[in-house]
């Protein structure tokens, strides 16, 4: 994941400079939609943990964080966690 999360965090850095403004308000835009539960998942995620190990820390079941996950992508218009993460820390929601 860390290897996608660099490639992706690469490609967005080749963006001409003049667009990372409208990125980070389309992205602070559609992270306002994400629950904190959600939230809560985003940041176990870039923790490392997997999914069952996130259902554990969040008293969650696996099922709901795997749903959790599947609505962080939808949200965020990602295919991958790797990109969903990536996204995030562009636009400084995540640090």
């Amino acid at each position: 994941m860390q290897k996608a999360l660099r490639k992706i965090i690469a490609d967005l850095q080749d963006l001409d400079a003049s667009l990372e403004p409208f990125i980070v308000e389309v992205v602070e835009r559609k992270y306002k939609s994400l629950t904190d539960g959600e939230m809560e998942v985003i940041l176990k995620i870039c923790e490392g943990l997997s999914s069952r190990e996130i259902g554990l820390a969040l008293f969650k079941g696996t099922r709901t964080v795997t749903s959790d996950r599947n609505s962080i992508l939808r949200k965020l218009n990602c295919k991958t966690t790797a990109q969903a993460v990536a996204l995030l820390f562009k636009a400084k929601i995540l640090k």
